[in-house]
């Protein structure tokens, strides 16, 4: 008698991403797949700023772009806790400071100064 074991992939929507945005609760999507990278910002070669700055976001071009190692794109899946929806459309960017905010208000405030 074998034991099975639950295979079923949790699926969320980008709005349900959006929900973990900041240092202490850090989700973000690379090729369709949902990362909790929360207990890895410490460790993260690049910094914690650049995982942060996409913090509850699509991030696959970053990822890309980056060239990561073999060993990296290996890693993603020890991250992986479900995949985005496959009706869902990739939501324009927000780009984050380091500290969690929106650069927008950042943005605003330059406006109205000016």
């Amino acid at each position: 008698d074998t034991e099975t074991k639950d295979t079923e992939t949790k699926v969320y929507t980008y709005a349900e991403v959006a929900e973990h945005s900041t240092r202490e609760d850090c989700w973000i999507v690379v090729d369709g797949k949902v990362l909790d990278v929360t207990k890895f910002l410490d460790e993260h070669p690049g910094g914690d700023e650049v995982m942060v700055g996409v913090a509850g976001q699509e991030a696959s071009d970053e990822f890309e772009d980056v060239g990561h190692s073999t060993s990296a794109a290996k890693q993603i899946d020890e991250f992986v806790i479900g995949e985005i929806h496959p009706d869902e459309k990739r939501p324009p960017k927000v780009i984050r400071s380091s500290d969690g905010g929106s650069m927008a208000s950042v943005f605003m405030a330059l406006l109205v100064v000016a």
